[in-house]
């Protein structure tokens, strides 16, 4: 349902439409074609979506991977001679020597000078 105004301002654009002059038209034509006839540029940035969504996932992948392989990487070489010696009940006593710290300690230096990282024990 339109309203009476809605409806005097309907014909009155298409009053004013279909009393347009031949000169008029022509450009309004001509425009028009010229507006149809140019390259869309849509299609050349649909053209780089694929591309820029594989940088985009890499991207995000790197951050997500990295982290994770840093902290795997840091895990001190040590570990395994303390599973060892609590496999071992008879070597629990070398737990409480200082001697055994000292010498984890220089293996962490050992270690760090190698590789190039440093670790606090």
């Amino acid at each position: 349902m339109t309203t009476p105004l809605e409806d005097r301002i309907k014909a009155s654009l298409n009053q004013s439409v279909d009393t347009l002059d031949a000169e008029t038209r022509q450009r309004l034509h001509a425009i028009r074609r010229v507006a149809l006839n140019q390259p869309s540029t849509a299609f050349k940035w649909r053209s780089w979506l694929p591309a820029a969504s594989i940088a985009f996932c890499s991207v995000i992948a790197m951050f997500v991977i990295l982290p994770y392989h840093q902290q795997v990487t840091n895990v001190p070489l040590d570990q395994t001679a303390m599973l060892e010696l609590l496999d071992n009940p008879e070597d629990l006593d070398t737990l409480s020597d200082p001697d055994f710290y000292m010498w984890v300690d220089e293996l962490n230096v050992q270690n760090n000078q190698d590789t190039g990282e440093h670790h606090a024990v």
